[in-house]
């Protein structure tokens, strides 16, 4: 008797972007269990193995000392280390797993727990004393937060038989930070310009091994 896809449970270990950058930069696993055939309960978690590579974000510093050999101009990159998440996911259609390649599509809704570091580009000096061909650097000690935030996304998944295969997540989270901290100076009082609370939308996406139990 074949079983159902969508009512088996699901483990999977595989790469995650972690919401910055250009490649995946960690990993996650998961569990997910069946309530029926159509909606299952999943808890997953993912951390960073390494740091994002932000080409884009550099070439900014670069183009702002090029304006302004003094400027105080910063990039944040704002990148999660590691990620809990709670997650319901429904399976509008249901199929069977057979000996053959088989999958679905499901939708996704929960919330996820993140730990944030907020880490920051500037302009290096030793580019600035023309000893690096590298404008950007790294802030050595960045600040850590924490954010808890409504997530939202969709899964596919293929299985080649009945218990092994592949699926590809991706998603978006919605959480409460200060805005990006550009560096601005506030022209009327000469001091840096206030930061207030925004909302901040992370993406991410995972190609995960998965096994059906």
């Amino acid at each position: 008797m074949e079983a159902n896809l969508a009512g088996a449970t699901i483990v999977g270990v595989g790469l995650r972007y972690m919401g910055l950058g250009d490649v995946p930069n960690g990993i996650e696993a998961f569990g997910q269990y069946p309530l029926t055939t159509a909606i299952a309960v999943e808890v997953g978690a993912a951390a960073r193995v390494v740091e994002p590579v932000v080409p884009s974000q550099e070439n900014l510093i670069y183009i702002a000392y090029q304006g302004d050999p003094d400027t105080t101009f910063q990039c944040p990159i704002p990148n999660d280390l590691a990620v809990v998440a709670l997650n319901g996911e429904f399976t509008p259609f249901p199929v069977l797993r057979t000996k053959s390649l088989s999958g679905g599509m499901h939708v996704r809704a929960g919330v996820e727990f993140a730990a944030v570091e907020q880490q920051l580009l500037t302009l290096s000096s030793d580019y600035k004393a023309g000893n690096s061909q590298f404008p950007a650097a790294r802030s050595a000690s960045p600040a850590m937060t924490f954010a808890v935030g409504p997530a939202i996304g969709f899964a596919a998944d293929a299985y080649a038989g009945k218990r092994f295969g592949l699926r590809f997540k991706g998603g978006l989270r919605w959480t409460m930070s200060p805005e990006p901290d550009y560096g601005n100076i506030d022209p009327t009082t000469g001091q840096m310009s206030e930061l207030k609370d925004v909302i901040t939308t992370t993406a991410s996406w995972a190609i995960d091994f998965v096994v059906a139990l």
